[in-house]
């Protein structure tokens, strides 16, 4: 139970590192586009890329779930990670949420993401192959939630989230306050809830969606689309949008409205309610000083995994900060404690 410094780890660690850190990422997996049908909704399917290892295939099928990006599965950082995965000899599935990449905060996608699990573990029971579920950022926490399901008891070996969040109350607290650092997550709030702080307005929403994607985008000058966003806007709006950029005591205002409105759904979204539930052993991986979700979120989960004697590893890392890799070179000295947190991970497919 808990921390585990079983050499097997390293070893089946290292692999996935060492395409990741240092070898030249080339496409050695076959890959195609299908489209899973839904067992809960009809006239419903999910985009998803199948990456098959043209080498020797390990039995085991990885489920990759994408982060809050508008570019969903087609994503480069995601996929580099799916290439990789499936260099390392394993079978990817990489499902897409169009909620998530539609970048809409709703309780429903741990609903879909259960939805695919389902269907996936099916594939994996029918091939004869262990599954483990990989879950990044923002689908990290919502994936804990699915996995806590009853009806995915017993049908997934291993858990990895990276990145992922504890309590939706304060990833919104987090967001604004590090909103200097990185505004992208603290737009997004706005764009899918300011209607609980300004009359409806989807210019304004609108506007918030488009300078977070000016910054995910990097678009400027003649690209950047809020500047011609902001023309279309009333007086009101402007003003509401100025405070918000330019203001932190008006921002801070803002969130303890959204707090206080979003109050339901925090509770109903936060994986700390849940993960006491989960089976599968989990590895928790976070990066040291995360500006966006703090590392304090993923040892806020492995302290209740570990009071309940559950199978978890932690590993809080300077190799990482949120969506990004840190030069291996600069960091050595975190290496082997990646390695064995990923090999943690592995050990169980």
């Amino acid at each position: 139970m808990g921390f585990s410094y079983n050499l097997n780890f390293y070893s089946k660690g290292f692999p996935f590192i060492y395409y990741t850190a240092l070898s030249k990422n080339t496409n050695v997996s076959q890959i195609e586009e299908i489209f899973i049908p839904s067992s809960f909704y009809q006239s419903k399917s999910y985009r998803c890329l199948h990456f098959i290892p043209q080498n020797k295939s390990l039995p085991s099928i990885i489920i990759l779930t994408h982060g809050m990006s508008i570019l969903g599965i087609d994503d480069p950082r995601v996929l580099e990670v799916a290439n990789n995965l499936c260099r390392a000899g394993y079978e990817i599935y990489l499902p897409e949420f169009e909620e998530v990449k539609a970048l809409k905060v709703i309780s429903q996608t741990s609903e879909n993401m259960l939805d695919v699990f389902l269907i996936i573990s099916k594939f994996a029971q029918k091939e004869g192959k262990k599954l483990g579920i990989f879950s990044i950022s923002f689908t990290g926490g919502m994936g804990l939630i699915a996995l806590s399901r009853k009806e995915m008891q017993g049908k997934v070996n291993s858990i990895l989230a990276l990145g992922g969040f504890s309590h939706f109350g304060r990833l919104i607290e987090s967001v604004f306050k590090n909103f200097e650092y990185d505004n992208y997550p603290s737009l997004l709030f706005l764009f899918n809830f300011v209607d609980f702080v300004f009359e409806k307005s989807e210019k304004l929403k609108n506007i918030f969606l488009e300078t977070a994607l000016d910054n995910a985008l990097y678009r400027t000058g003649s690209n950047c689309m809020a500047s011609k966003v902001f023309v279309e806007l009333n007086e009101k709006e402007k003003e509401f949008y100025l405070n918000f950029m330019n203001k932190p005591n008006f921002r801070d205002e803002i969130k303890l409205v959204i707090t206080q409105k979003l109050e339901n759904l925090i509770e109903i979204n936060s994986p700390i309610n849940y993960v006491e539930n989960l089976v599968a052993p989990v590895s928790l991986i976070h990066g040291r000083n995360d500006k966006v979700i703090p590392e304090s979120e993923s040892i806020n989960i492995a302290n209740i995994l570990k009071r309940k004697k559950m199978h978890y590893n932690l590993e809080i890392t300077g190799l990482l900060s949120h969506g990004d890799k840190v030069s291996i070179w600069k960091k050595l000295k975190d290496v082997p404690g990646l390695v064995r947190a990923f090999g943690y991970f592995f050990n169980y497919l």
